[in-house]
Order: structure tokens, then C-alpha cells, then sequence
């Protein structure tokens, strides 16, 4: 019985299993060791004894079927014993044959007339599902845990345990996406901060309750302090290689603050980061110095980020007086007719619904009976009220590679909306457009007239209604 068993727990094939019985073993022999086993609690090598004593007899023409009651009995209790070597060892392989080998059995007579049985037995193949899902998991193998848990509530899963799973799943899926954005971040200028920064929003966004959460923010500080760290070292002067190098540095710093701020400002007083922030904005804005666009975006950036700072008020002075700079070097283009003419509910006021569908910050400047910018954070929606009149309006942003409109339009009394997809010279932040689309999120204010009751945003739609 030691050459059967030896290769038996070799995974043999059933040929070779059949030839090792009938040349070394008797019908009698194999059941003595097959109820040995029985005994001793081991069900899976129980079963293939009792399953080759069976065989072993058919060919001998003897009487098999007093084997058939112990054998239908061992089958639960073999693929429990299975589905847990299989679980220990994180063999999917081996899994698949079990669940293949659960439907099995479940097409089997006494399981499917008996629907009580047929509960008990599809609710213990939904918790090996479930773990099943879960290696999946820890391998970040997300797709095939889904399918997993997805088979697992087929079979009756409790609510509560697919509850605690997704929960798994999605903290998971966050710290994978944080790991992914941080191997990018580590590589500064090299990596790709586009995908990074799509990442880390994801987090940002859908997963504020995740362990994910405060790793993600402090992978962006940390990048942060880093690329500042480096074009703040610049030497006056430098040019060639160091000079370019700088620059990237530079950027990339800007781009994180600006996704910074998007994503996590204002911050409380309390708040750490509060004041290497406004640090690094303020050694952003002085090597900007010589580009009207990215001092914008930078003032606008600072004003936004600590609006209850004493110097929030002259940064966003200082933005708007920059504003009118960019405007007159941006060509003016035909404004297209907007054919919903839809009428304002506002009195007195135009609305704007605006949606920036692109990965960059969309920064809007309006110049007519009233001045005044605001930005509009990536994958975000945001409705902007204005006094009757007509109106000079820019959007750009401070990416390099976009190209920025100017136009001019008639507001009187009307609502406008507006889907800004921004033409780029490079294909950069598409794939980060595709994965985020979804998280643009609900209608909110962006600005109204000071001395205008506080309008109301209809969340979907944009609608801007009066406020009281």
C-alpha cells in the first residue's frame, strides 16, 4: 500500500494509480486501508482507497456497489480537505478542481431533490469561494477576485460577509494604487507623475476611510519636498543640461502642488504641511518669475490653498492683474453659437455650468461689468454666476502643452454649459482621462457676485437657482 499511497500523494494520474492497484493489491487489501484512513479522519485519500477499491472490484467481477454508501458520504468531507491544502498552498489550480468537483456533487441525486442539503453544501463551496477571492486579493489579482466573490454570491453568500470583503477589496485595490504611484514619484522627472497623480486621486476620492488615505498623502508631500528641494538649489545663471533639469524639477513641483491643493486644501491651521506649502508655493512663484501664465496659476494656487492666510488676499490680486496679460496673448477666437438657449433663473445674472474633462486644472478668466478667475480642478464640475453684460473670457492652464482659448460672449440673462475637453499637443494624461472620467462627481459653486443672495446648485444638472 506504500508505492498506492506514495503515488497518490503525488498527484499520479489515474492510469498509473489503476496499474500500481492491480498489480500489488487485492480489493480486500485497498478497503482495509481505505477504512484506515476513514478512521483516522483523512477523507480526500479515504475516498481515492475506496474509489480504487471499487474499480479494482468492477474489473475483478466482483460486487462494488457495497462500497457506493461510504463513498458518496466521503465526498464532502474529501473536498473540504482538499479546498484547504488547496487554500494553504494558494493553489488556484487545485481550487478550480474543487469548485468543479463542488458542481459535481451538487448535480448528484440526493443533492439536488434534497433542496436543504443543497443549501448546506452550496453555502460551504460560497465560503471556499470567498477565501478563494481573498488570494486573489492579497496577490492583487483584482479581477479574478471579483469573478470569485461575484460566483461566491451565486451560491448564497451571506450580505455580511460580502460587505466585509469588498471593504477588503477596496483597501486593497487603494494601497496597490498608492504603491504603484509612489514607485512613480521615487523616480521624480523620470517617472510618470501623470499616471501617478491618476492614482492617487482615485484614492483621494473614492477612499478617504481607506489605511490607503494617509499614505497617498504622504507620498505626494514627500515628492513635493523633494522636487523643491531641487530647483530651489538652482544657481543663477545656469544653463545647458543643469538648467533643463531644474526646470523639470520645477515643474513637476508644481504640478504636485497644484494636484495638492486640488485634492487636500484648505488646510486647517493646525495642519503640519500647512507651512512647507506655502513655502514652496512662494519658491515656486519667485522662480516662475518671467512667465505671466505659471505666476498665475501659482498665486491662484497660493489664495486657494490658505484663504485665511494674511497673504491670500494679495496673492489673488496679484492673479487676477496677471490675468489680463494672458488674456491679450491669448488669440481671440470665434465664440460658436449656443444653441439651448436656455434663460437664467438668476436675476439680473448669466450662469455657467462648466465641466473640466481633462486631467489639468482649467483655470477661467472673465473681463466685463465684473473681473475675476477661478479654477477648476481636474475630473471636477462647477457652475460660475455672472452680472448681465459682455464679457472677454479665457480658459487655459499652466501645462506647457495645452492649447488655451479666448473668446468673446454676450451674457444676458442666459445658461450656458460648458464641457471643456482640453486639445493637447501630446497624447500625456489620456490614459489618466479614461481611467478618472468618473470621478468628476456633483455640480457645486464656484463663484456668484458678492452682493448676491448665495444661488443654489442643482447637484446633476447645474441648474442655478436664486437664493434667498
Amino acid at each position: 500500500m506504500i508505492t498506492l499511497l506514495t503515488h497518490y500523494r503525488q498527484d499520479a494520474d489515474e492510469f498509473t494509480l489503476n496499474q500500481a492497484v492491480d498489480r500489488q493489491w487485492q480489493p480486500a487489501e485497498i478497503q482495509a486501508a481505505a477504512v484506515a484512513a476513514d478512521a483516522a479522519g483523512r477523507s480526500l485519500e479515504a475516498l481515492a482507497l475506496y474509489l480504487q477499491t471499487q474499480r479494482v472490484a468492477f474489473r475483478l467481477k466482483l460486487k462494488p456497489a457495497q462500497f457506493t454508501p461510504r463513498i458518496e458520504a466521503l465526498w464532502l468531507p474529501a473536498l473540504r480537505q482538499q479546498a484547504q491544502q488547496a487554500l494553504q498552498f494558494v493553489d488556484f489550480d487545485s481550487l478550480q478542481k474543487v469548485e468543479h468537483s463542488f458542481g459535481n456533487l451538487l448535480r448528484q441525486e440526493r443533492y439536488s431533490r434534497d433542496k436543504t442539503r443543497r443549501a448546506e453544501v452550496k453555502a460551504e463551496l460560497a465560503q471556499i469561494q470567498l477565501k478563494w477571492a481573498g488570494l486573489y486579493v492579497v496577490n492583487e489579482i483584482y479581477d479574478k477576485a471579483e469573478m470569485a466573490r461575484d460566483r461566491a454570491k451565486g451560491n448564497g453568500a451571506p450580505e455580511a460577509d460580502l460587505i466585509a470583503f469588498n471593504a477588503k477589496l477596496e483597501d486593497a485595490r487603494a494601497m496597490t494604487l498608492v504603491k504603484r504611484a509612489t514607485q512613480e514619484l521615487m523616480q521624480r522627472e523620470n517617472g510618470n507623475t501623470t499616471q501617478a497623480i491618476a492614482n492617487l486621486r482615485q484614492v483621494f476620492r473614492l477612499h478617504k476611510s481607506s489605511p490607503a488615505y494617509p499614505k497617498a498623502r504622504e507620498a505626494i508631500e514627500n515628492s513635493i519636498r523633494g522636487s523643491v528641494a531641487q530647483f530651489s538649489r538652482a544657481q543663477p545663471g545656469a544653463k545647458g543640461e543643469y538648467q533643463d533639469g531644474v526646470m523639470r524639477h520645477f515643474h513637476l513641483a508644481s504640478q504636485l502642488l497644484g494636484f495638492h491643493i486640488a485634492e487636500l486644501a484648505p488646510l486647517p491651521k493646525t495642519d503640519p504641511f500647512r507651512r512647507e506649502l506655502k513655502d514652496s508655493l512662494e519658491k515656486a512663484i519667485a522662480f516662475a518669475k518671467g512667465s505671466d501664465l505659471l505666476q498665475l496659476s501659482l498665486y491662484d494656487l497660493l489664495a486657494d490653498a490658505l484663504p485665511d492666510d494674511p497673504g491670500s488676499a494679495d496673492a489673488r490680486a496679484k492673479a487676477l492683474e496677471l490675468g489680463s496679460r494672458v488674456l491679450a496673448a491669448i488669440p481671440l477666437k470665434p465664440t460658436e453659437d449656443d444653441r439651448s438657449k436656455l434663460p437664467s433663473l438668476v436675476p439680473t445674472c448669466s450662469t455657467i455650468a462648466i465641466e473640466n474633462r481633462t486631467a489639468y486644472a482649467l483655470i477661467l478668466y472673465f473681463q466685463g461689468p465684473e473681473r475675476f478667475l477661478v479654477r477648476l480642478d481636474p475630473y471636477r464640475r462647477g457652475c460660475v454666476v455672472v452680472k448681465n453684460g459682455a464679457y472677454e473670457h479665457a480658459a487655459f492652464s499652466a501645462a506647457e502643452d495645452v492649447t488655451p482659448y479666448h473668446g468673446k460672449e454676450d451674457f444676458n440673462q442666459r445658461h450656458k454649459q460648458s464641457f471643456y475637453v482640453i486639445k493637447s499637443s501630446s497624447n500625456f494624461g489620456n490614459d489618466a482621462a479614461n481611467l478618472e472620467s468618473r470621478l468628476v462627481g456633483n455640480f457645486y459653486l464656484l463663484r456668484a457676485p458678492r452682493d448676491l443672495p448665495s444661488p443654489v446648485v442643482e447637484s446633476s444638472s447645474g441648474l442655478v437657482l436664486p437664493g434667498k
